[in-house]
């Protein structure tokens, strides 16, 4: 290998790693984001989640009183469901 080989290697080489500082940057960087992303979604969803489950109790009956007709099919096939479990057995 003559020296021209070894100063090409070398470019090669100082290249490779410094694209692979800048994958490296951009990898850290969007995981930053997302950690980001994940806590404030998780604020959200602490924020509308109720506080007791009595709350929990009464945003499903002003649900139901809101929407009668779909509440009712749902605790329909909830219930049909349940009966065709038991049933099989």
């Amino acid at each position: 290998m003559n020296k021209s080989d070894k100063s090409t290697v070398a470019e090669n080489e100082k290249g490779t790693r410094s694209s692979e500082g800048i994958r490296k940057a951009g990898a850290a960087e969007k995981a930053d984001q997302a950690k980001a992303k994940v806590q404030e979604l998780g604020d959200r969803a602490k924020e509308a989640a109720p506080e007791s489950a009595g709350e929990g109790v009464q945003q499903a009956q002003q649900l139901a009183r809101r929407n009668p007709i779909p509440v009712a099919i749902g605790v329909a096939l909830l219930v049909g469901f349940v009966l065709g479990r038991i049933s099989s057995r």
